[in-house]
């Protein structure tokens, strides 16, 4: 199982980026990966702050943050999990 999963929601609206989004947190869990970085670009900021409102309070969130530059910068945000299920 890979430590990192990356996703893309270049292009998506609202509504589909959000279900992509609790899929991948979902299926990250079952999987136990450790980091999911999720590309949502820079653009007017409408993903990012969705991606930040679903992250926000989840109980499986560890902690958010931009990636580094390399990785997206803040065009992107690596969520780590909380150890255990």
């Amino acid at each position: 199982m890979p430590d990192t999963v990356q996703i893309d929601l270049h292009g998506m609206e609202r509504a589909r980026a959000r279900q992509v989004v609790m899929d991948a947190l979902q299926a990250c869990r079952r999987d136990g990966v450790r980091l999911l970085r999720i590309v949502h670009g820079k653009g007017t900021g409408v993903l990012r702050e969705e991606v930040r409102y679903l992250l926000e309070d989840h109980p499986a969130v560890e902690d958010m943050r931009f990636a580094k530059p390399r990785d997206g910068g803040e065009g992107a945000t690596e969520v780590r999990f909380r150890r255990g299920r």
